[in-house]
């Protein structure tokens, strides 16, 4: 019986001894950061990123000639070069390098995954860590240039609509993802004294009820709050 089972572990040692070492593979792979993405090329590639000290494999599907839409896998590794877990962006219009980013304010890092980009903005999936469970969440998207928190905990992000204007978009984030509370028009406009002034309105507001803001409030509110203030010096 003792040698059966040290015939087992012998063996064990030896394919644990073959086994690849993920976590090395991983540090041979280029950051995504400086892959060069070719805008409507779905080519199969891969990359890495870190988030709150672990790797990040980031597999790209190959599309065949004519798709106009690709996928992308990111791969969560664990110190033992294991897979955590797998997060899925299907339906990508163009490969972009996912960013990491403290979305919710919790000091830990989020993941933004590029899913398309204009001139300026970025439609981005966000997926949430979850401390607690060490996993991420995908809680919805997003269409901007930057993320930032209000002091009361909003998301906001500030989206750039021609070379005068900007949209900022404030959310919140629960349980059931983000959720549009309010958003502000910012138009930068030349003075009589040749200085950049601003102008800022409410342009949408389907959540300040739950705020008990009447529209006005909402947008006295919202437009003073730096992500808007300082939206034209961006």
């Amino acid at each position: 019986m003792m040698r059966g089972f040290g015939f087992l572990a012998a063996t064990a040692l030896a394919l644990s001894a073959c086994a690849p070492d993920r976590n090395a593979a991983m540090a041979e792979l280029m950051p995504c950061a400086d892959v060069v993405f070719e805008p409507g090329v779905f080519r199969a590639n891969e990359c890495r990123i870190e988030a709150n000290g672990e790797a990040v494999h980031v597999t790209y599907a190959e599309a065949a000639a004519g798709a106009v839409v690709g996928a992308v896998t990111l791969e969560l590794i664990g110190e033992r070069g294991n897979v955590r877990q797998v997060m899925q962006e299907p339906d990508i219009a163009q490969y972009l390098a996912p960013r990491v980013h403290d979305v919710d304010g919790d000091g830990r890092a989020d993941i933004l995954v590029g899913r398309s980009t204009g001139n300026v903005n970025t439609v981005s999936g966000v997926w949430i860590f979850n401390g607690e469970r060490g996993v991420f969440a995908r809680v919805g998207e997003i269409n901007g240039v930057a993320v930032t928190r209000t002091q009361e905990g909003f998301v906001a992000v500030a989206s750039r609509t021609n070379a005068s204007t900007w949209n900022v978009a404030y959310s919140a984030l629960d349980a059931e993802g983000l959720k549009l509370v309010a958003s502000v028009d910012v138009e930068g406009f030349q003075r009589a004294d040749g200085e950049l002034g601003a102008r800022c309105r409410l342009s949408d507001a389907p959540g300040i009820a739950d705020l008990n803001l009447s529209p006005a409030d909402a947008e006295s509110k919202f437009c003073a709050e730096p992500a808007a203030l300082n939206v034209l010096g961006g």
